[in-house]
């Protein structure tokens, strides 16, 4: 129909988009109601907002508009419903199990990220960190409330019960080499495909933490470069899916700090890599001198 919405929204999905979509399938047309449904801290111009919504008011494209929207106001609305269903049970637990002082500690700490637009209405940071005993896993760079539940529901947080080690964890969720050996000499070295909806919440919890600015940000990106974005994201799920075992082992909090001997390691590192294209164009000391 030429309505271009995503041109002044960011999130179609958002408040101000499900108003507008909501009063197009009653039937409004008019750009000059439909632009004062839009929220004043949309950044767009309010002229801009009424041009974006100027269109073809086709019957076969309103008639597509609104089966959509109906689809997907049905969905929501048994997601909400099945949120529901699991605070219930979650309170049930907390009646039942709960240390109250874990509860009261998780409020007073203070909670480096904030609350997603998809997250459930109730927190379940909260219960995951009463159900672990005081760890908070959501501390962990790309560590989300996805991640969270689905650890929650898949697992649980009495990792050490199930795996003798974090290696047997990481090799279960698939991010270990399945190495192929004969006569000495390696044939292969894939990891093995996995189908589960812990491997894929992990996976997704590594590509997030490649563009966060901690260590595992530095190692995904380090490694993307030489390797490729697939092999980052295994590497990293692995490294996450440890990191995630040690904690609930140790009931210790997530570090983002490079230790003095990890800094050592990576200037060393560094300097070796620079020397190596010092050597390698052949610059001398004069000309490092000149470009400083």
């Amino acid at each position: 129909m030429n309505i271009q919405l995503k041109t002044v929204l960011s999130d179609l999905t958002g408040e101000s988009g499900i108003k507008v979509i909501q009063a197009i399938v009653k039937g409004e047309r008019n750009p000059d109601i439909l632009e004062k449904l839009v929220g004043n801290n949309v950044k767009a111009s309010r002229d801009s907002i009424k041009k974006a919504l100027e269109g073809d008011w086709r019957s076969e494209h309103l008639f597509e508009l609104s089966q959509n929207f109906e689809f997907h106001t049905f969905v929501w609305q048994k997601i909400r419903e099945t949120d529901q269903e699991i605070e219930n049970i979650l309170e049930k637990w907390q009646k039942e199990n709960s240390d109250q002082s874990k509860k009261e500690e998780y409020t007073n700490k203070k909670h480096k990220k904030p609350r997603q637009k998809n997250d459930p209405k109730f927190d379940v940071k909260a219960f995951a960190y009463q159900m672990s005993g005081g760890v908070d896993l959501s501390q962990i760079d790309g560590v989300n409330t996805n991640t969270v539940l689905t650890i929650m529901s898949e697992t649980g947080f009495n990792l050490k019960s199930k795996f003798k080690t974090a290696k047997h964890f990481a090799s279960w969720l698939g991010y270990a080499p399945n190495r192929k050996i004969t006569g000495g000499k390696v044939m292969s070295s894939n990891t093995p495909k996995v189908k589960s909806s812990l491997v894929y919440a992990i996976r997704q919890a590594a590509n997030a933490a490649g563009n966060s600015q901690g260590r595992l940000g530095d190692f995904f990106r380090r490694l993307s470069f030489r390797k490729g974005r697939p092999v980052a994201i295994t590497a990293t799920a692995r490294k996450i899916a440890v990191i995630i075992y040690k904690m609930l082992e140790t009931d210790n909090e997530y570090s983002y700090d490079y230790s003095q001997n990890e800094l050592d390691k990576l200037r060393k590192s560094q300097i070796k890599r620079i020397k190596k294209t010092i050597n390698k164009f052949d610059i001398e000391e004069s000309e490092l001198t000149l470009h400083i």
